[in-house]
């Protein structure tokens, strides 16, 4: 038996396979489960307009007895991001409030970001996935003021330049672990399979292209729109109402 939710397929960049698109090619008899127990019915409102958009059959229905809402959050349990230089800038921000932070996964991608941007200054080049199509800082920062696919990094770039690569350095000795946190900031990726009570999306998502490539994106919002229990905040997925 298997059970899965192919609306929810985000690794395919990492070689992932679909293995319930290969169970439907191959005939296997399969049931669809609807019903969820996470979410009241108006965040399994908002699901359904990207399952829409996806071309699902799947339609969610919340469970009445939790009471959820689409509204915004100032302080909200989980932050999410569509990229690691996100989660920087949200930990940054959540920090600023004087709020104990945890980043979903460790601090790894942060360190890994940093030395990243410093190679990148050294005119090394880099081998971070975000970053690879760069081989020196300047070429980073062009991208992120000419060209409109940038605008995701552009306010990194921004922080950089300022402050340094050293800083993300700094902002990894300030978080703290998980249960000691008032907010955990967390990649959509990274927050596949969790759940929290109040959810805020950051700022760095952004409406997908129109051709079928798109689905990647579209299904990544997906995903992190039924992350949150209770409370969500659309920011800057609530391109979903223009459609």
């Amino acid at each position: 038996v298997l059970v899965g939710d192919r609306c929810q397929a985000i690794y395919g960049w990492l070689g992932a396979v679909d293995a319930m698109a290969k169970c439907e090619r191959e005939g296997v008899a399969t049931c669809r489960l609807t019903q969820s127990f996470r979410f009241g019915p108006a965040i399994a409102s908002e699901a359904n307009k990207f399952l829409s958009l996806l071309r699902s059959p799947l339609r969610l229905r919340g469970y009445s007895e939790i009471e959820s809402e689409i509204a915004t959050v100032h302080y909200a349990d989980a932050v999410l991001c569509r990229s690691n230089a996100g989660t920087v800038i949200q930990a940054l921000h959540e920090l600023s409030l004087g709020r104990s932070v945890a980043v979903v996964g460790g601090t790894k991608q942060i360190r890994d970001l940093a030395h990243a941007a410093m190679d990148l200054k050294e005119g090394k080049g880099t081998d971070h996935r975000e970053l690879l199509a760069f081989t020196t800082w300047e070429e980073v920062r062009e991208y992120a003021e000419l060209d409109e696919a940038g605008k995701d990094i552009k306010v990194f770039v921004a922080l950089i330049d300022k402050h340094g690569p050293e800083l993300l350095i700094t902002l990894c000795e300030r978080l703290v672990e998980e249960d000691q946190a008032d907010v955990a900031i967390s990649t959509a990726h990274r927050a596949k399979g969790r759940e929290w009570s109040k959810v805020r999306v950051a700022e760095d998502f952004y409406p997908p292209s129109s051709d079928s490539g798109g689905d990647d994106e579209r299904r990544l919002a997906y995903v992190t729109v039924t992350r949150a229990k209770h409370v969500l905040d659309r920011g800057s997925l609530s391109w979903i109402d223009d459609v």
